[in-house]
């Protein structure tokens, strides 16, 4: 039997990699880490297992692996699984990459913009201040343009297939588009954009899969165990 530990920080790109292991039907263990609000900055609790206090981290039979992208592929191969597709397709490979390179790409320099101004606009008079603010509408707007371009190729795509495998099972392309895709369902986005038709069909057919479901009851049971409640 593996000995597979996912160390999973809430709200972050891990969760693909907790929902592939059950996808999977293979055993392991889930460590909750919690990210510093205040700071942007992860928990102590990280950095005590993964010196860079990097998520998704895992150890597979007492190997670090790090980099969502890849702990996903060497999963698939280690352990395939009729669930899921297990040889990559081109499509699969395309999408995979598509998710940090042109979605998470647009997402991230948006995100910092937004952060950014006020810390850099603090100390600048208020002619530098209006410029600043012009410039960082520009990119905002920029941004957007190019993220809404990749989201409209991605539902273009789903349109015609079920899966960003191009199959009948999801693949690797699917478990790396979840998490840029789930950012769009919320109110407040990077990019201020919204998913089309068929990609928010393809979150739904994700939703309603009885591993996604054991997942996300999986991670919200150890979050009560693991992670101290709340102070009143």
């Amino acid at each position: 039997m593996p000995d597979l530990t996912i160390h999973h920080m809430l709200g972050s790109r891990s969760e693909r990699v907790v929902w592939l292991a059950e996808e999977l039907g293979i055993p392991y263990k889930v460590v909750i880490h919690m990210p510093n609000t205040k700071s942007g900055k992860v928990t102590s609790t990280l950095t005590d297992h993964v010196k860079d206090g990097k998520a998704p981290s895992a150890f597979l039979d007492g190997e670090l692996l790090k980099e969502s992208g890849y702990i996903i592929e060497r999963l698939v191969r280690t352990f395939p699984s009729s669930n899921i597709e297990s040889t990559p397709s081109l499509d699969s490979v395309y999408w995979a990459h598509f998710a940090e390179g042109r979605i998470m790409t647009q997402c991230g320099a948006a995100m910092l913009n937004m952060v950014s101004l006020p810390v850099i606009s603090k100390n600048m008079s208020e002619e530098e201040k209006k410029g600043a603010a012009a410039y960082s509408a520009h990119l905002a707007k920029s941004y957007k343009v190019e993220g809404e371009k990749a989201l409209a190729e991605a539902d273009a795509f789903l349109q015609t297939h079920q899966w960003f495998s191009g199959g009948d099972k999801p693949g690797i392309g699917d478990f790396m588009m979840l998490f840029p895709l789930t950012w769009f369902t919320k109110a407040q986005n990077p990019l201020g954009a919204k998913l089309a038709p068929a990609t928010l069909a393809w979150l739904e057919r994700i939703k309603q899969r009885p591993a996604y479901q054991k997942m996300q009851k999986r991670v919200s049971d150890e979050r009560k165990t693991q992670l101290p409640k709340p102070k009143m």
